[in-house]
């Protein structure tokens, strides 16, 4: 993802679609929790995205907040897509499971 138009398109898509999916409305019930989960990790994903983007320059290195999110996306980042694509995954498949 060398390409940093790339990366702010899909961070916003993942924020957005994040945002939206705890916006929208299901007769349901229980339609706020069961959209929860998958929400919240689609939000976080887009965001690291986008913190990654605006803040990679070298004038914010010194920035704490920016370098503790590198660090931890350095050094857990793998960990973090594979648990959000699983997580995904069993929304896709089970899209009625509370929480999921």
């Amino acid at each position: 993802m060398e390409n940093r138009m790339y990366r702010v398109i899909l961070g916003s898509i993942t924020l957005l679609t994040g945002l939206f999916a705890l916006l929208n409305h299901s007769e349901a019930s229980m339609a706020i929790l069961g959209d929860l989960v998958p929400a919240v990790t689609a939000m976080a994903m887009g965001l690291i995205i986008i913190i990654y983007y605006f803040f990679s320059s070298e004038e914010n290195a010194e920035n704490k907040f920016v370098q503790t999110v590198k660090d931890l996306t350095d050094k857990y980042g793998n960990i973090l897509g594979i648990a959000g694509i699983i997580i995904g995954l069993i929304h896709f498949l089970i899209p009625t499971a509370l929480f999921l």
